[in-house]
């Protein structure tokens, strides 16, 4: 007895799965280095400052963890949202910093672009639902990208060294971002809960 052939959607899905995992650790490595960098030259030992330096540590890597909780779930449908706000996010930090640092982010956005994509054709959701799944995504990326802007919402210069100044973080701006940041994953969650409900039998 001959063995059925593969479901073309389900054979679209194994590549998306690969590409999720290289595009979240293209993205988790370099991410990491950058708050590593930034945590070794910063000029300051103070205590002030520490809320500011663990939040946008996790606003910069938090895109690539979402995108490795992705490949926990099951349905492409699912993984849709989540991934479409971690492809967005990552291309806005590729772009964060006028030095041009953060382009090594830029590899892991085209990498989650392309699983992105492939998530969506795989679904079996109908237009309307992926467009809803869609604007859920889109909506939890600008809270994500909030939350990195409202850590530079007020120029708190210093100066050190005696020659230059630098702008902190305050722990005012460090908890508006933790707010924002917290808003986000929670209409991501939301997100993926809606689409497993009205998708009973997507494709896994």
């Amino acid at each position: 007895m001959q063995p059925m052939p593969a479901d073309p959607a389900i054979q679209r899905m194994g590549p998306s799965r690969r590409l999720v995992l290289s595009g979240a650790l293209l993205g988790m490595m370099p991410a990491t280095a950058l708050v590593l960098l930034g945590w070794l030259g910063h000029p300051f030992a103070d205590f002030e400052l520490l809320p500011g330096m663990i939040v946008i540590a996790l606003v910069l890597v938090s895109p690539y963890v979402i995108a490795l909780h992705a490949l926990m779930l099951e349905r492409p449908t699912a993984q849709a949202p989540l991934l479409l706000a971690v492809t967005v996010d990552s291309f806005l930090a590729s772009f964060s910093a006028l030095s041009g640092v953060t382009l090594i982010l830029l590899p892991s956005t085209i990498v989650l672009g392309i699983a992105t994509a492939r998530c969506f054709q795989a679904s079996t959701a109908n237009l309307a639902r992926k467009a809803a799944v869609s604007f859920g995504g889109l909506v939890a990326s600008a809270f994500i990208a909030a939350s990195f802007l409202a850590l530079f919402l007020w120029d708190d210069a210093r100066v050190y060294r005696a020659y230059s100044t630098s702008d902190i973080i305050t722990p005012l701006e460090a908890l508006i971002g933790l707010g924002l940041l917290s808003a986000g994953l929670l209409v991501l969650a939301g997100a993926s809960r809606y689409s497993r409900r009205t998708v009973p039998k997507d494709i896994a």
